[in-house]
């Protein structure tokens, strides 16, 4: 073998032809004697033919070196190789290539890598990004005590957000899921740190007491957590939040929402109770989420978790305070902020402490039933046109305060809605002949009638269907409609009702804002899809530990948004789908080589995912692609 190498050595051409010289130059010792001739594998190349290799004995050992020699013209300007075309003088570049043996082992090693692993990289840098901006780590552990040893709570803040963001999982399962994820190395935080007892060691310093059903001294409400670290969290983040992008926050949309869980029913609990799931799941305990919106950009101003079993109409006043301390903390003033609500909080009390109290200017819906001077006026009274549909407005009182009435009209909308009134209304009909067709004889009257009462308030039908039960023992019975109720109800159909307490809101204004309640339902949606940031299954039970869950899934859709905003501020809009499509393609890959090297690539970009890497800032974090 040593005799067969001697003669590759000789062979300038056969050993070019194992090597790169670009690795040689890399991995030479202090014997090398490269001069210009020693830095871009290009050079090597393409002057390979005029190259020869050659052996010097120092202390009696073979050393071998690639060597080439030319001509360099004195003067820089100079050029040629005729007569007169300017004075030149020969220079010499070596390159060490190592003793007989080290040729031998490069030449029988491969430039081939043993592995190749590959990283989820994209979501979690551009999140680590944001988070980074924000100080969100820097300032959750400012307000919760550090741990004495091992990573602080903001450390399992931010690692929990970012695997709600990627690939939600339960707490034990974030450490599997951290080795799939380039966020280790971007943070160089250990995979077996991630222990689900870790992160509710950090849960419980948020927050430890649990949720009471009266607290009067402490001015808490039923079912709702004394969360007051959490607001200092979410005030501090606002104030960077505000400095870093300058965000308008009026006008406001608000709603609430809640997410079932799989809790049993002897599980004890405030925030987790039964309640009617706004995703049709009977028979499950729900938790309640109140939130506000800007209307610029979607952020997230605020929100509160409660129990689910609260009436919206109930809840607003606390939702309300705590929206006022928010604004009035940033903007030093609630008047005139608009706030855009569902009917579901309507009530002279809560409309008359958000305009008169605290200075908002609400926009909401009303019930038709409630107003039916309003719903009974003939088409011909709609002088408006909103949007391409027939709409009139006045000036009247709404719950003691005078508004901006605006009544619009969807013809389209009234044939979808009677179809369906129609088809409830038979449906219905045969289910209570079926129901009676059940009956035994020794059936009483009054069981009758209220296993009639229960199908026809269960369907919504009690106001519309008459049943009576007559008859020589309870033989007959007769299912009447109601016409007079639905002749009122068919007059409603079609016919939206918007109000506004500030009475020099144009109507196209009104119905506009109204129309972008759209906005916070998407965001709803996006917190319910497998697809976006899920706010289920939550995988804890205690109230305290419910709440800081929550906090964490409201931090992962702000860091979400605040991506979309530089995107729109950069003239690059995208919608939630293409944005976790092109992020997710976006891949770190390790190649590995013998000798424990290993070298950190990032897989090929698209022209938008570069563009991707540059707007949302962590271009910085990749390795090169």
């Amino acid at each position: 073998m040593m005799q067969f190498a001697e003669k590759m050595v000789q062979r300038t051409d056969v050993v070019l032809d194992f090597w790169h010289f670009s690795k040689f130059a890399s991995n030479g010792s202090e014997k090398s004697e490269s001069h210009a001739f020693g830095t871009q594998e290009s050079a090597y190349i393409c002057n390979i033919n005029m190259a020869t290799i050659v052996k010097r004995l120092i202390n009696g050992r073979a050393y071998y070196y690639i060597s080439r020699s030319f001509r360099v013209k004195d003067a820089s300007s100079a050029s040629g190789k005729t007569r007169g075309s300017g004075k030149s003088h020969v220079r010499t570049e070596q390159i060490y290539l190592g003793t007989i043996e080290d040729v031998i082992k490069r030449v029988q090693s491969t430039n081939s890598p043993e592995k190749i692993r590959t990283a989820s990289f994209g979501i979690e840098a551009a999140a680590w990004q944001v988070i980074q901006e924000l100080d969100l780590v820097g300032i959750v552990d400012r307000h919760v005590a550090k741990r004495h040893q091992g990573l602080s709570v903001g450390q399992y803040i931010a690692v929990a957000l970012i695997n709600r963001l990627v690939r939600p999982t339960s707490k034990a399962g974030i450490a599997d899921w951290l080795k799939s994820s380039a966020l280790s190395s971007l943070t160089a935080i250990a995979p077996g740190l991630m222990k689900s007892q870790n992160f509710w060691d950090a849960f419980d310093k948020m927050i430890r007491e649990p949720v009471r059903r009266s607290n009067a001294a402490n001015g808490q409400k039923e079912g709702v957590l004394n969360d007051q670290v959490i607001q200092d969290i979410e005030h501090d983040l606002w104030e960077q939040i505000l400095t870093l992008y300058d965000v308008p926050l009026d006008p406001v949309l608000y709603d609430t929402t809640n997410y079932f869980n799989h809790l049993d029913a002897l599980t004890p609990g405030e925030l987790s109770r039964f309640a009617h799931s706004k995703d049709g799941k009977k028979n499950k305990r729900c938790v309640g989420l109140a939130m506000a919106q800007s209307l610029s950009y979607d952020l997230p101003i605020f929100h509160l978790v409660y129990a689910a079993n609260r009436h919206d109409a109930k809840l607003f006043p606390t939702a309300l305070q705590r929206i006022t301390q928010a604004f009035a903390a940033f903007t030093k003033r609630t008047r005139g902020t608009t706030l855009v609500m569902d009917k579901g909080n309507n009530s002279q009390a809560n409309v008359e402490l958000a305009v008169q109290k605290h200075g908002f200017v609400l926009i909401g819906s009303l019930v038709p039933r409630h107003f039916p001077d309003l719903t009974r006026k003939q088409l011909r009274s709609y002088t408006h046109s909103i949007l391409g549909k027939p709409a009139f407005s006045e000036v009247r009182e709404v719950f003691g305060i005078p508004s901006v009435v605006v009544v619009t009209y969807n013809a389209g909308l009234r044939k979808r809605q009677l179809l369906r009134l129609e088809t409830r209304l038979h449906e219905t009909e045969e289910k209570v002949h079926a129901l009676i067709a059940s009956f035994k004889a020794s059936d009483s009257k009054k069981k009758m009638e209220e296993r009639i009462r229960r199908l026809l308030r269960a369907r919504g039908m009690s106001r519309y269907l008459n049943v009576t039960v007559g008859g020589r023992r309870h033989k007959t019975f007769s299912v009447e409609r109601n016409l007079e109720e639905l002749r009122a109800k068919r007059r409603m159909l079609g016919k939206n009702i918007l109000f506004c307490t500030d009475k020099s809101r144009a109507p196209e204004v009104i119905v506009d804002l109204y129309r972008k309640r759209d906005r916070l339902e998407k965001s709803f949606r996006l917190s319910k899809g497998r697809d976006g940031i899920p706010f289920r299954p939550m995988h804890c039970w205690t109230d305290s530990k419910i709440r800081v869950f929550c906090f964490v899934c409201v931090l992962a859709l702000l860091v979400w948004r605040l991506m979309h905003l530089k995107l729109s501020r950069a003239a690059f809009p995208m919608t939630d789908g293409l944005l976790r499509l092109e992020l997710s393609d976006i891949r770190e890959i390790t190649l590995l080589y013998p000798g424990n090297k290993a070298e950190r690539r990032l897989s090929e970009c698209s022209s938008v995912q570069r563009q991707l890497l540059s707007i949302l800032g962590f271009a910085g974090m990749a390795p090169p692609e």
